[in-house]
């Protein structure tokens, strides 16, 4: 089963050849894409026509593909690999928090990857967001002027008063 012309196919986007899923790594032509076997991990080149998309849902904008380190995609399929199990009907909480447990992350966490990768199919939608908070302030000004005059008015002291007091 082909594709048409007019399909988009988009990194990490998870695609059907010869019967298997695999996700596409890179776009190399207007022919040919590179696959990534989650299985094994296993890269080979193929002609467009030969790859089928699994899913047709409004794709979330990828990240260019120079923009995509191997390391970003390796830890992308490593939370593919953990998330895969858990992509059954009839999940239920308990596997959920038992490969949670097993991989060291949060049950929260675990449900915000499979619903990230179930809404899109794509693996690159793993990938690790950047915050765009990232070494701001989350405090207000004003509070944080307030916070910074009790650290060195009631905290910083001769007298050391406690965390506690400082707080009231």
């Amino acid at each position: 089963m082909g594709n048409n012309g007019l399909l988009q196919l988009e990194i990490g986007e998870s695609v059907v050849y010869q019967n298997e899923r695999y996700f596409i790594r890179q776009v190399n032509s207007i022919n040919t894409v590179v696959l990534i076997y989650a299985e094994t991990g296993a890269i080979k080149e193929v002609s467009i026509s030969e790859v089928s998309v699994s899913k047709f849902e409004e794709p979330k904008k990828t990240d260019d593909l120079q923009r995509i380190s191997d390391d970003s995609w390796n830890q992308a399929m490593e939370r593919f690999d953990i998330v895969q199990p858990l992509l059954v009907a009839g999940r239920t909480r308990k596997m959920v928090e038992a490969r949670a447990k097993e991989f060291g992350i949060s049950t929260n966490t675990l449900y915000g990857w499979i619903k990230r990768f179930q809404e899109t199919g794509k693996v690159t939608d793993l990938l690790r967001e950047d915050r765009t908070d990232k070494g701001e302030p989350r405090l207000a000004p004003e509070i944080k002027e307030i916070v910074e005059t009790a650290i060195q008015n009631e905290y910083k002291t001769q007298q050391k008063k406690s965390v506690a007091k400082v707080c009231r």
